[in-house]
């Protein structure tokens, strides 16, 4: 017994398509296509990819996420929330979980 796999367009449903691989900024997309729906492609982007250089997919990049507020505002958190004793377990160190964090502002708006 053999076993045929049949690839079809994501766009069409047509049998017989590969996939194809684009970036567009730092996102990268892959889409399977047929060899006619891969040429319209490339039509559609023959302007850009005629100026453009071939370069390798970048690594993805680490996100970073800094904190929005400054350590003194963490610490005004910290020890408000410890102090209301709804949140025993809050370390004196490390991130803040965001509700205590809401419930701060809320408490406390800002003018």
């Amino acid at each position: 017994m053999s076993v045929r796999e049949v690839r079809e367009s994501d766009l069409s449903g047509a049998p017989d398509a590969a996939t194809v691989a684009f970036g567009v900024d730092d996102h990268w997309y892959e889409i399977d296509l047929t060899e006619t729906e891969r040429r319209h492609l490339e039509t559609l982007l023959g302007k850009y990819i005629d100026k453009g250089r071939p370069t390798e997919a970048p690594l993805p990049r680490p996100r970073v996420k800094w904190p929005e507020t400054t350590p003194e505002e963490r610490e005004e958190i910290r020890t408000w929330a410890l102090g209301t004793k709804r949140w025993p377990k809050l370390r004196p160190y490390g991130r803040i979980p965001k509700e205590v964090t809401a419930a701060y502002r809320e408490a406390h708006p800002r003018d």
